[in-house]
């Protein structure tokens, strides 16, 4: 059912923008001034979700600090309790390692993540900072380069005696990754040799078989450390670099590296520190008790649609609910109460429920929509090295 409000919520918005836009276009006076009143009206309640989701996520962020057990020597650990742990991390795969196949790479055993970063020598870009350390370019991952590079994470990750979810892996920044010289399999054999693309090879390319050489018919140069490979496309050197050359690096997540990691105790896993129930719906702020976080005992977070809050003085239940007809009317009728009601001109009315009508029927799929991309829970959840309580959640709330 949210799905289905969602679709026709855009369907509608992107319609009625659409014709305005045509109708405006043919010279239909107020045309223009009423397609940007919608989308003022739409910004404004973006806005207003946007700084919603900050006070819940303050609000979040408390209750964890007061939650939060750090793991240490002689602590215990009970069902349901926001840990704080600092340990090795370990992959655990079927194989004996993790594997590239476009690259031929094995990452050691034990690894957590195994990556292949490619980067072109760029210009600098407009107002760089960098232009006045008289540097000529940077190394950038642009949109072809990002077809090449990939990234492998272990089916189970372990930080101490708990397991983590692997999608956390994947917001780490490129520091947290440490070169390895991989062994020299037989297609990082092809590829430091600069073989071609065969017949056969291309077919089952074509085919989906296969996949092809990254760089065919170019032989790269060896880093003295074997972890990286440089292609003088420019005709640069790695000292050198010029226009147009890539490097290459091999990368992983060794399996001695420490990290910090932080969520509810769920078995032997942890899992995110969130809310139980989504945002709610309307301009309420939403409850923030003890009850309403998966830490605890259970979590019974069926993650449906969150009901209306209870309705209070300021705020009654049609305000909260959204209804514009009946917002429009409890305005009119409090302004008639203080003055005069001839004082009122005659299409305010009119007005305010165009603009609360545009304004409510934007909050709902903006909900839907910030709520898939940013929902609201303790994120990072696992940070490289050993972080205290203070620099963790100070790096949460950043």
């Amino acid at each position: 059912m949210a799905l289905l409000r969602l679709g026709l919520g855009v369907l509608f918005a992107v319609a009625s923008a659409v014709s305005l836009a045509v109708l405006d276009v043919m010279g239909v006076p107020w045309t223009g001034e009423i397609l940007g009143f919608m989308v003022s009206a739409s910004a404004l309640a973006f806005l207003w979700l946007v700084e919603r989701r900050d006070a819940r996520m303050a609000l979040l962020l408390q209750e964890a600090v007061r939650r939060v057990v750090v793991v240490g020597d002689g602590i215990e650990v009970a069902e349901g309790d926001v840990v704080l742990l600092a340990a090795e991390i370990e992959g655990i795969s079927a194989h004996h390692g993790l594997l590239s196949q476009r690259w031929g790479l094995e990452a050691p055993v034990g690894a957590a993540g195994l990556a292949v970063k490619v980067e072109s020598y760029r210009p600098l870009q407009r107002c760089s900072w960098q232009s006045a350390c008289c540097q000529r370019g940077e190394w950038r991952t642009e949109e072809a380069d990002e077809a090449l590079s990939s990234k492998v994470f272990a089916p189970q990750v372990r930080v101490g005696t708990l397991s983590v979810d692997c999608s956390e892996l994947e917001l780490l920044d490129w520091h947290c990754w440490e070169t390895f010289s991989p062994n020299h399999t037989e297609r990082l054999l092809q590829i430091l040799h600069g073989a071609p693309n065969r017949t056969l090879a291309s077919l089952g390319e074509a085919l989906g078989l296969t996949e092809a050489l990254p760089f065919p018919d170019e032989k790269p140069l060896l880093s003295s450390t074997n972890s990286k490979l440089y292609y003088p496309r420019g005709g640069g050197t790695p000292l050198q670099p010029c226009f147009g050359d890539v490097r290459v690096t091999f990368l992983h997540i060794p399996s001695h590296s420490q990290f910090t990691a932080v969520g509810v105790r769920r078995g032997d896993c942890l899992v995110n520190f969130r809310y139980k129930l989504p945002p709610p719906e309307g301009i309420s702020l939403g409850q923030a008790t003890s009850d309403d976080f998966n830490a605890g005992s259970s979590d019974a977070s069926g993650y449906q649609a969150a009901p209306s809050q209870e309705p209070d003085e300021i705020l009654p239940e049609v305000a909260l609910r959204g209804d514009p007809k009946e917002l429009a009317r409890m305005v009119a009728a409090r302004g008639a109460d203080e003055a005069d009601s001839s004082q009122w001109p005659g299409w305010l009315p009119m007005a305010c429920g165009s603009f609360l009508a545009a304004f409510f029927g934007s909050l709902e799929p903006w909900r839907q929509i910030l709520h898939r991309a940013a929902p609201e829970s303790l994120s990072p959840a696992l940070l490289p090295g050993h972080c205290s309580r203070c620099s963790l959640f100070l790096q949460a709330w950043a």
